[in-house]
């Protein structure tokens, strides 16, 4: 009883409160900072909304710069509970991927020119093309799957459905989410959550990450096309093809693989951003790359004095 009880007030406790201050001193930076107004900030934000996750791991283990108090029940039961949590993740990883290397694949002149599509959106920002997995399982929109190798899924039928616009958008999403690691990034996120059940400050950064995470690779993918207004047709136009069919498959998004549509609450607010955006909002000039870099150091300083000051450890 004593060790539950000193658990909960000297880390659970304290993890909380530190992740909702870190949380807030995240968005009172946005704010002042502008960390929205150009496709440059775009990768900060998602970076900023990572430090009250860690902040809020570290205290409920006892770590801080500022100094250490670390007990065997605190690192028995956050080391037991990640690895379980990492099993069963990993699991549901391997079970789904082997489904997916089980169904039935398409192997004709679509698929080359859709290769020699990705080929090309992968050269423009310098990351290895995916392999292409094109299958006649029907999942609602396409997926990257692993992490160091990854692998881009497309279904048949968006291969049936879409222009070659329309598929150039498609490819252009899936390869920024390998561009920006995002699978990588969204299992530490994912574990950071299962770990830390008990914070809601942790499962409220969590939504944020993914809309982030969404949002950043739309402004990457119309960057490398260019074309915002095909962009936007081409999400309505998958999303309307999922509302017509009657998913068989379940996806497991943002846990497994970086899916296009992601969170369908999320969908209508993509949309109507991209097609509001600013006419400059892709413009890198001298003048906003240096603000940009500034605002890194600026965010840099902030970082060091979240992590050294323990407020309620």
């Amino acid at each position: 009883m004593d060790v539950a009880v000193s658990l909960i007030y000297n880390n659970i406790l304290p993890s909380i409160l530190s992740g909702a201050a870190a949380l807030l001193v995240v968005f009172i930076i946005m704010l002042i900072l502008n960390i929205r107004g150009s496709s440059l900030s775009s990768n900060l934000r998602f970076k900023l909304l990572e430090l009250p996750l860690i902040k809020a791991f570290l205290v409920l283990l006892g770590l801080n710069l500022s100094g250490l108090r670390v007990s065997w029940y605190t690192v028995a039961f956050v080391y037991g509970w990640g690895v379980a949590c990492f099993v069963y993740r990993w699991i549901t990883y391997e079970k789904f991927k082997t489904e997916v290397f089980h169904s039935e694949k398409l192997d004709d002149e679509r698929t080359k020119k859709i290769e020699y599509m990705i080929k090309n959106i992968a050269a423009k920002v310098d990351t290895k093309p995916p392999k292409l997995v094109l299958v006649k399982n029907y999942y609602p929109s396409p997926f990257v799957l692993g992490f160091f190798n990854p692998m881009l899924v497309l279904p048949q039928h968006l291969a049936d459905n879409l222009n070659d616009d329309e598929m150039e958008a498609l490819l252009a999403h899936e390869v920024a989410h390998m561009a920006r690691w995002d699978n990588l990034y969204i299992w530490q996120a994912v574990l950071f959550r299962d770990i830390m059940f008990f914070n809601p400050v942790v499962q409220l950064v969590y939504t944020y990450l993914l809309k982030e995470k969404e949002k950043n690779c739309d402004d990457l993918a119309i960057s490398i096309t260019g074309k915002p207004v095909q962009f936007a047709e081409m999400l309505l136009k998958v999303y309307n093809l999922m509302k017509e069919r009657t998913a068989t498959k379940t996806i497991m998004t943002n846990t497994i693989m970086q899916s296009l549509v992601g969170s369908t609450s999320l969908f209508s607010e993509r949309v109507e951003r991209i097609v509001r955006l600013p006419k400059d909002y892709f413009e890198v000039s001298p003048g906003r790359q240096l603000i940009y870099y500034l605002k890194i150091v600026l965010v840099v300083c902030v970082t060091v004095a979240l992590f050294s000051i323990n407020i309620f450890g």
